[in-house]
């Protein structure tokens, strides 16, 4: 894992066991992580809101995608929120899609020790640059 301009913030090292979880598929952990109007979305696509919304959601995402796993490749911590730069495998992806180092962008809120928005970008340069953050590495 590579850092971008952060260290390890509380709020990164919540993000951070975040992702551990989602990739254990720990579906009870992964709600008690989550603030009760928690928000999660995904460009593109409808965002859903509260825990017993987002239950069902993880719920169902795992059950398609037993496999999932989210590899972290930068960490960006920034006034609004954390951003994780990374790929997956396993997912609904397409497989190229998810061999590309930071496709993909997480953008993580957390209000005091849980998080209150989970949400997914591309990992292209106009989503970079819409949130501040370096150029993707070379290499």
């Amino acid at each position: 894992m590579r850092a971008g301009s952060t260290g390890g913030s509380s709020r990164v090292r919540i993000a951070t066991e975040f992702v551990e979880l989602v990739n254990s598929q720990n579906l009870n952990g992964v709600i008690a992580a989550l603030t009760e109007q928690s928000r999660f979305f995904v460009e593109g696509e409808p965002e859903t809101v509260g825990r017993s919304d987002l239950r069902v959601a993880w719920a169902g995402y795992f059950a398609a995608f037993p496999s999932y796993v989210i590899f972290v490749d930068e960490i960006f911590e920034e006034k609004d929120a954390i951003y994780l730069v990374g790929h997956t495998s396993g997912s609904h992806l397409p497989r190229e899609v998810e061999q590309t180092p930071s496709s993909a962008i997480w953008r993580c809120e957390v209000v005091g020790n849980q998080i209150s928005e989970w949400s997914i970008y591309p990992g292209s340069a106009p989503y970079r640059a819409r949130f501040g953050l370096a150029t993707a590495p070379t290499g």
